[in-house]
């Protein structure tokens, strides 16, 4: 027996849409076992007047404005391999961080 799975994507219309989201990448690098040890993706959902005040200030001085959703998390020590292919789907459309996983870090390997 085999099943069958469909995905499908609604969007709004664009005049109707009053939240903007933001994807955040943290890990944590072992040199001395050349592996990522802690490694978490979250989104960040805000709205027209939140986005505004954080865009006033620097991500690290940014504190707790928006919505925060963890969407992945991992202890488990991964190989910068692992770590560079899936930074790279969580932040599909973003050409400089592929360029840098792929020209940059390969080059320190």
């Amino acid at each position: 027996m085999t099943e069958s799975i469909s995905f499908a994507k609604s969007f709004p219309q664009k005049d109707r849409i009053d939240v903007r989201a933001s994807r955040y990448l943290h890990a944590v690098y072992d040199p001395s076992r050349s592996k990522i040890i802690h490694f978490d993706g979250a989104l960040r959902i805000y709205t027209d007047k939140e986005i505004e005040d954080r865009l006033q200030v620097h991500v690290r001085k940014a504190g707790k404005a928006g919505l925060r959703r963890k969407v992945f998390r991992t202890d488990h020590p991964i190989d910068r391999e692992a770590f560079s292919l899936i930074a790279q789907a969580f932040f599909i459309w973003n050409e400089d961080l592929a360029t840098y996983f792929r020209e940059i870090l390969s080059r320190d390997a």
